[in-house]
């Protein structure tokens, strides 16, 4: 999905994790962690990205929602 449109928008976009860094907001050790497969990312983080790449991130409707163990 997104994950994987991101991790190959970097990766073919030439830049280092520092450069993508300077440019997007997002901290290096965040984009490092992602492209090694360590975390995702925060969807704040994620939106950056995707917003420099000119990706568009959109839900998943493929699956049912969590819910929470709050009051009923």
């Amino acid at each position: 999905m997104i994950d994987k449109q991101l991790k190959q928008a970097i990766l073919d976009s030439g830049l280092s994790q520092r450069e993508l860094s300077m440019i997007t907001g997002v901290a290096r050790l965040s984009i490092c962690r992602f492209l090694a497969d360590k975390t995702s990312l925060r969807l704040d983080c994620a939106a950056k990205l995707a917003d420099y790449f000119g990706l568009e991130l959109a839900p998943r409707l493929d699956t049912e929602p969590s819910r929470g163990k709050g009051k009923k």
